[in-house]
């Protein structure tokens, strides 16, 4: 997945079927797909699972980090 973002615009995207999806910083969003045991980047109608060196680089920008931790202490 393809991530990209533009300080200077206050906007990242990634591409999703084909289609660069464009939204901005502070409406995105990290969260976790359980099922996938990966991170999920959201834009406002557009869910990607992205790599963690993405998710360092969406959160170094400024993104919400709403991941939930899957491990479970027994």
């Amino acid at each position: 997945m393809a991530v990209e973002i533009d300080a200077s615009a206050g906007t990242c995207s990634v591409v999703v079927d084909e289609r660069r999806q464009v939204g901005p910083i502070a409406e995105a969003r990290i969260s976790t797909d359980p099922q996938a045991r990966m991170s999920v980047l959201e834009l406002p109608g557009v869910r990607a699972h992205v790599t963690e060196d993405d998710v360092q680089r969406l959160l170094s920008a400024g993104v919400r980090d709403d991941r939930s931790n899957l491990i479970v202490d027994s």
